[in-house]
């Protein structure tokens, strides 16, 4: 039996940015230029910047034209800056590999090779992770591009969550041996088959700090598919003990479920079904009991967490309720803040499509439009909104296959059909 599984990307957002300067992307840190990314309105040209406003003039303030601004905030040369090149794609300031009509163009990490680049997506101070659902491998390549490189030498797989830790990476797999599989990233050895699963129920996978792992997995016990499941958490050497038996009521279970999982300090949250009760819930890092963090629908849905909320989508669709929300509900409070509708991804044969993770600032997701016009392709974008609300922003359009989703200071990576790309924030 195989799961209807779509997959997890657990990125870490790391620092340490490795940028190329032969390519022409900007990073601050590497060529020693200074690029002040400033809040919305404080006058920088940005999307939503009310500084779109140029020159003072004997009147007051003049708006500037499409795609010129006022870089220098000079009234004696008007909006003197060309917003539709490099050194200042779409604002002052923004610096991309190459411009068109004032986006920045994705640049092409990897490609070609006949490898399958759709899957997940993590990563660590220098590379690029992703692990392919179609039984290619886990693969690597550096944040400034090139020649993929294959981190096992055998055993391919089907990855259904990737996650990096400080000094493993590891996938939940599907075939050819169902289970969870660690990995020394310094040299791709198998460091253990830490379960494995003859349900092939293996769904998701999250590190810690201490390279401890937490995992979603089904338990053996009865009939395959309405079998008790389990939140484990293990070290790498096989250690560790099982959490608590989450036994999904018989007709509740969704395959879809628990396949996201997402720490904060003190907690695990993960998406799922206790007995009838479907929602977010957490438990503690140490084990205990589970405490519904915000009920609802949330089939196959992403979680990502930071020091205030949590975030997730909330598919409403189900029922004919109404729209799927990408939502920000306090931890605290339970509080909610919708940030976002109506993307399609969200809610596909009722089970959410999407890649979410978060930095500081922003809420960041794939987007997957469905097919175009002739039935031929699945389009896709990259997307972000402010963590505070507002409008949505697409940082990249027409990405046909685009799901798996990581993030790190300057840059936003995602997996495509094309290959693997990024894009400067």
């Amino acid at each position: 039996m195989r799961w209807s599984i779509w997959g997890v990307g657990v990125g870490m957002a790391l620092s340490g940015l490795a940028c190329s300067a032969i390519l022409g992307i900007h990073d601050p840190e590497i060529d020693g230029l200074v690029t002040t990314d400033l809040p919305d309105g404080a006058g920088d040209g940005r999307v939503g910047d009310s500084a779109t406003l140029g020159d003072a003039t004997a009147d007051g303030p003049t708006a500037c034209p499409a795609n010129r601004a006022d870089c220098n905030n000079n009234p004696a040369d008007g909006c003197e800056t060309d917003t539709t090149q490099p050194q200042n794609c779409g604002s002052c300031g923004h610096v991309c590999l190459a411009c068109e009509g004032a986006k920045c163009v994705p640049q092409v990490l990897a490609s070609g090779g006949g490898l399958d680049y759709t899957g997940l997506v993590a990563l660590d101070a220098q590379n690029v992770y992703w692990a392919s659902p179609g039984g290619k491998n886990l693969y690597t390549v550096a944040k400034a591009g090139g020649t993929p490189t294959p981190k096992t030498a055998a055993d391919p797989m089907d990855a259904t969550t990737l996650y990096v830790g400080p000094t493993y990476v590891g996938l939940s797999t599907f075939s050819p041996v169902p289970g969870l599989k660690v990995l020394s990233r310094a040299s791709g050895a198998l460091v253990a088959n830490v379960q494995v699963d003859a349900c092939q129920t293996a769904l998701g996978v999250v590190a810690d700090e201490t390279d401890a792992i937490y995992y979603a997995h089904g338990s053996n016990a009865g009939a395959c598919g309405t079998s008790p499941f389990h939140i484990t958490k293990r070290t790498p050497n096989g250690g560790g003990g099982f959490f608590e038996t989450w036994d999904f009521a018989a007709g509740s279970y969704n395959t879809a479920e628990s396949e996201w999982l997402a720490l904060d300090a003190q907690n695990l949250y993960f998406v799922g079904f206790r007995d009838t009760a479907p929602g977010v819930y957490r438990i503690s890092r140490a084990g205990g009991a589970s405490s519904l963090v915000i009920g609802g629908r949330f089939v196959g849905a992403p979680v990502a967490v930071d020091d205030k909320n949590v975030y997730s989508i909330r598919n409403n669709d189900l029922g004919g309720i109404g729209e799927a929300e990408l939502l920000a509900v306090d931890k605290a409070t339970s509080g909610v803040t919708v940030l976002a509708t109506g993307e399609p991804s969200f809610k596909v044969g009722g089970v959410v499509r999407a890649s979410l993770v978060i930095d500081a600032t922003h809420v960041y997701w794939t987007a997957d439009d469905g097919a175009d016009d002739a039935g031929a392709v699945r389009y896709g974008r990259v997307m972000r909104v402010k963590k505070t609300g507002g409008a949505k922003e697409v940082l990249a359009d027409k990405e046909a296959g685009a799901y798996g989703l990581a993030v790190d200071d300057g840059f936003v990576y995602w997996s495509s059909a094309a290959g693997i790309k990024r894009i400067p924030k």
